[in-house]
């Protein structure tokens, strides 16, 4: 076997001096990623649209392959990033003057949560489960669903939030500790621990019915409730941990 060629393996077949070069170029496609990023605003990498995340890797290709192969022009570089940009800039002015153009390209927001209600129906349309929404959710202070008076999917992927004020807070679905780590009891609706003063809700979409449940969820058909809480982490009340008998997790 032979030794490997150490000088081919850190230069290749160019000279040392060529190193200089690419520095000169990183500087060159540097500058003029600058400008790009200058004439483009201020949106942030979390709210670009599928559209322009496409973009920064075109621009990507282009900016990097003229910073080390001494065979792409940086002018050729350059000419894609004006190119890119032109193109960008109408792009963004035919969205801010037409709005059937903009819901076409950049869809429109989704209905996550409504009244401490995940929207399941509505999300079958994103790539999102559950599980997913809890923790966006989670991420933003919220310990129980029953806080959500809205929560939207936004064009961008980002989720808003509007929330319930304190005093007008309704117990729901427990989102804390993540479902991961520890399950809220569950229960089917023929199955449902007797206690005074206790609540129930849908354990996959968080509805709170105005009686105890006696069938599936109307809104999501699921066939398990739990206790809707007031604040996330409270101990249930004793004589419930006596007689809930939780559904087994399946394998």
């Amino acid at each position: 076997m032979e030794a490997p060629d150490w000088a081919k393996l850190w230069l290749g077949n160019e000279s040392p001096d060529f190193l200089i070069e690419i520095a000169l170029r990183s500087v060159v496609m540097y500058v003029a990623l600058m400008l790009w990023l200058r004439l483009l605003g201020r949106r942030t990498l979390g709210q670009l649209s599928i559209l322009e995340f496409g973009m920064v890797i075109i621009l990507g290709s282009a900016a990097g392959d003229p910073t080390f192969y001494d065979d792409v022009p940086l002018l050729h570089g350059i000419a894609v990033i004006a190119v890119i940009t032109l193109l960008q800039l109408g792009y963004t002015q035919l969205l801010a003057r037409s709005e059937k153009v903009e819901t076409l390209m950049e869809g429109k927001p989704v209905e996550l949560v409504r009244d401490g209600v995940l929207q399941v129906r509505a999300m079958a349309g994103v790539p999102m489960n559950p599980e997913e929404a809890f923790e966006a959710l989670r991420l933003r202070d919220i310990e129980q669903l029953g806080q959500v008076r809205r929560a939207y999917i936004e064009q961008g992927g980002q989720i808003s939030v509007l929330r319930w004020r304190p005093e007008e807070t309704p117990p729901g679905l427990p989102l804390i500790p993540p479902w991961d780590l520890e399950q809220p009891p569950k229960w089917p609706a023929d199955a449902l621990p007797q206690a005074a003063g206790l609540r129930f809700c849908c354990a996959n979409c968080g509805l709170r019915p105005d009686t105890t449940p006696d069938g599936p969820c109307p809104h999501c058909d699921c066939d398990e409730w739990t206790v809707a809480v007031q604040r996330a982490l409270e101990p249930l009340p004793v004589a419930l941990t006596r007689i809930a008998t939780p559904i087994p997790e399946h394998a």
